[in-house]
């Protein structure tokens, strides 16, 4: 953009003039003889078409006014509805949303709000954009690049590229980007002239300079307010001026060319050298952050440092406390996270200066995702008692919020892309509801399309928040910490490294997390939801989890320090060994041995899930349960489930009660086979009471068992069948009723006795009348001792016909050329 001459100079200081008076929303100079408004927004409205249905217009506010005090001042024809939780916007210009279909969602600065129009605030030179918006429409994004040059060619925005929604602003694109590179973007606000700039990052040297913007290469024609993205659209700004012409000066001359630095190296450096952090060091950095900086802790950060254990001051929940009167009202969202924050402090949330939050809370409107997601984790956050005629209730969230669920899996604010950041949420919410079968299935789903939708760098990259972010990985990490799935397995690794590698990656020197991994400043969303998500492996890790659950047992007097590994020294710690848990991996990392002092470990509020740490990857593990903690299950009506990822075990209570009346400690073995031909996990099940192996069980047992992604992909759902090993026969027989859920990756059996289970393709079709099963279908076997697995197992017979067709198709070859060559023989001769 470097002008040699001066007529060129003097062309463009025309061009500057006539489009400054002749345009609205021109970015103009730094000294405006316009008046300008002392604190005021733009806002605007289009349609599902991009088309206007609300001109872009400047409104003055007052501090603390919100997005919905802005629209509503500009469109005398808004239209509205009141809820408890505010206002819902229904209408715009005339333009009203169909409930059924679509709605009036809005933007920030280019940034999409999940909060309602009435609960967010807006600030100076913000711009205020509102897009009619199809429920399960895919949110567009388009690439726009920004670049910005001072007068002596310097950078003060490095050219980088961002994702923009569909419809917003060129204006929005810069401001994007300058808060990526931590660039102060100084803006006035006209009521005629709109928002123009004042200087980027540092004021400008001289009155008769200006910033002078560029659209693919020419000169923008009208302000970037007016200039609605396209993809591939490149912005650059140039501080441009009218001064009077100095001197020619010969710049090559002057300038020296200096080695350009690469400072995508740099950074990549840097960020190897944050990864090389261990989680524990991590955490303890950002812990140790945020309690020297209190000023930028939110709920997240706030409650799960409590969680933690960490030395948190009570000033958050103290003020929440002294907020909570009889004119205190919030949306479902707001009343959550201030009972999580509450609870986290050792409030009751059930009596707060006599109010009861709970009652409350569950006679909210509550049509949101991320409504229901707050409200079951608040109500959980102390196990909080229903209270009576609500118009809410555990079970009917949990209803509503499955009811959302992705045909994918998973969930999302709107569209049908699932969400990292609302489906890691989903997923801490309804954990401790992983015994109910629908529930269990949901977060298999969700799970599941977390790790294919995890990128090659090891997070999330969602064109909606930028790119790959701490906050997606951050909340992914939380949901998985509390469904017992550890961030670092094979399923969360791609080539450029595991989740939680990604995640501290985003950390910086002083402990805290950037939001990209191009910024140069940190942002309190990423390192509050960093610290949430630390604190939530931490506890995976030490089996105290989960977040936001702060009911668990814990000796005061020898708290665990957050990241600590457990002592493994060998001096005498007295009552401190007696009350250790019996889970320790130290001990015996095959076994998990369940007592009624650990239970609440694994008790949720319909099951005893037991999920031993890294038990995918034992060949043989066992679990044992003393007495005591079996006659809690059966006194509390509770089942035992074991889940180590690639099986899940359900003893109903009837069997745990006959296992007790046995004897003393029941124990469930289970030990991994190796089959070369199996499609999924096959395992040995043994139960035994006091050292005696129980075969018969007087109720079902429910079974799950794995299967292999890559190999079920070919053949049909029903032809997945569980099969189970016959000692007598030495064959594999089919088990006709277990079914296959491709959905879930799982195949369910029902049995009342234990033995060797598999799962394997089976085929209807191949009949053999002399091995006809009682469930006339036909198990599948080998005749030959060389096709036995080396446990001494015969293989199920997966061959088909197919061999024989290919066998004979051969032979037709053959002959076919035999005649050809006896014929040509013949010819010559």
């Amino acid at each position: 953009m470097v002008r040699n001459s001066r007529l060129q100079q003097l062309f463009m200081i025309v061009i500057a003039a006539i489009l400054f008076f002749s345009q609205s929303g021109l970015f103009g100079l730094q000294t405006v003889n316009a008046a300008s408004l002392d604190n005021a927004v733009t806002v605007s409205a289009v349609d599902e078409d991009g088309s206007a249905v609300l001109d872009t217009i400047a409104v003055e506010i007052s501090d603390g006014d919100t997005a919905f005090d802005a629209i509503k001042e500009a469109d005398e024809q808004l239209e509205w509805d009141t809820y408890d939780f505010g206002e819902m916007i229904t209408g715009i210009g005339g333009v009203a949303a169909d409930p059924d279909s679509n709605f009036w969602s809005f933007y920030v600065n280019g940034l999409f709000q999940d909060m309602g129009a009435s609960s967010t605030e807006v600030t100076n030179g913000d711009n205020i954009q509102f897009i009619l918006t199809d429920f399960t429409a895919e949110p567009q994004m388009i690439d726009v690049t920004v670049s910005a040059v001072d007068a002596n060619g310097e950078a003060v925005l490095t050219d980088t590229a961002v994702a923009m929604p569909q419809y917003t602003t060129a204006y929005d694109a810069l401001l994007k980007v300058a808060a990526s590179q931590g660039v102060k973007v100084d803006v006035s606000v006209d009521s005629e002239y709109l928002t123009f700039l004042n200087y980027l990052g540092e004021p400008l040297e001289r009155e008769c300079e200006y910033w002078s913007t560029y659209m693919n290469g020419d000169m923008m024609q009208v302000g970037l307010l007016g200039h609605t993205v396209k993809d591939g659209d490149v912005l650059e700004l140039v501080v441009d001026d009218w001064c009077e012409p100095e001197d020619p000066i010969d710049e090559e001359d002057e300038k020296s060319e200096e080695p350009p630095v690469n400072e995508e190296d740099e950074e990549e450096d840097e960020e190897q050298e944050v990864v090389d952090k261990d989680y524990a060091e991590a955490l303890q950095a950002v812990i140790a952050y945020l309690e020297s900086n209190p000023a930028e802790m939110d709920w997240y950060g706030f409650s799960a440092l409590h969680s933690a254990g960490a030395n948190v001051s009570n000033d958050m929940a103290e003020d929440v406390a002294s907020s909570i009167n009889d004119e205190y009202a919030g949306n479902a969202t707001d009343i959550a996270k201030n009972i999580i924050i509450l609870t986290s402090a050792g409030y009751d949330a059930t009596d707060i200066n006599g109010i009861n939050l709970i009652e409350m809370l569950l006679n909210e409107d509550m049509q949101l995702s991320n409504q229901l997601v707050y409200s079951l984790l608040a109500i959980d956050s102390l196990n909080y008692p229903i209270p009576e005629d609500t118009a809410w209730t555990r079970d009917s969230i949990i209803e509503a919020f499955l009811d959302m669920e992705l045909e994918v899996g998973g969930w999302s604010f709107f569209g049908e892309r699932p969400s990292p950041d609302i489906t890691g949420m989903g997923i801490l919410a309804l954990s401790a509801y992983a015994d109910d079968a629908d529930v269990k299935a949901s977060l298999n789903r969700a799970i599941n399309v977390m790790s294919e939708q995890q990128g090659d760098r090891g997070g999330y990259d969602e064109e909606f928040n930028g790119g790959y972010s701490a906050e997606s990985a951050a909340m992914v990490i939380t949901g998985l910490s509390a469904a017992g799935v550890d961030a670092t397995s094979d399923a969360f690794t791609k080539s450029g490294g595991n989740l939680l590698e990604h995640l501290i990656s985003f950390q910086m020197e002083d402990g805290s997390f950037k939001h990209l991994p191009e910024d140069d400043v940190s942002s309190v969303f990423a390192i509050n939801q960093g610290a949430l998500a630390l604190v939530a492996y931490d506890q995976l890790q030490n089996g105290t989890g989960p977040v936001f659950k702060f009911d668990k047992k814990e000796d005061p007097k020898n708290p665990e320090e957050p990241g600590e590994k457990p002592d493994d020294g060998d001096e005498d710690n007295g009552d401190k060994d007696k009350d250790k848990d019996k889970n320790d991996p130290t001990d015996d990392p095959n076994k998990v041995i369940v007592t009624k002092e650990n239970l609440h470990q694994y008790e949720t509020d319909h099951a005893a899930v037991v999920t031993p740490n890294h038990a995918d990857k034992l060949a043989n593990f066992s679990v044992a349960v003393e007495p005591e903690a079996a006659d809690y299950l059966v006194q509390e009506n509770k089942p035992l489930v074991i889940d180590n990822g690639n099986t899940i075990i359900t003893i109903p209570v009837p069997v745990v009660k006959q296992l007790r009346e046995l004897g003393e400690i029941m124990e469930v073995n289970l030990a991994e086979q190796d089959v070369a031909e199996a499609i999924g996990a096959v395992y040995d099940f043994t139960l035994t009471v006091d050292g005696t192996l129980v075969s018969e069980f007087v109720s079902d047992i429910i079974i799950d068992l794995a299967a292999d992604a890559d190999e079920v992909q070919e053949p049909d759902a029903n032809q997945v069948k569980a099969f189970h090993f016959n000692e007598e026969t030495e064959k594999w027989d089919v088990l006709a009723d277990s079914t296959y859920d491709p959905a879930v990756g799982f195949v369910t059996l029902t049995t009342n006795h234990f033995s060797t289970f598999g799962v394997f393709k089976h085929y209807p079709e191949q009949k053999d009348p002399a091995d006809d099963d009682k469930d006339g279908a036909t198990p599948p076997s080998v005749d030959k001792d060389k096709d036995k697995d080396k446990k001494g197992k015969k293989l199920p017979k997966t061959a088909t016909n197919m061999f024989n067709l290919l066998a004979l198709g051969f032979v037709l070859i053959a002959a076919g050329a035999l005649l050809y060559i006896k014929r040509k023989n013949k010819v010559t001769a």
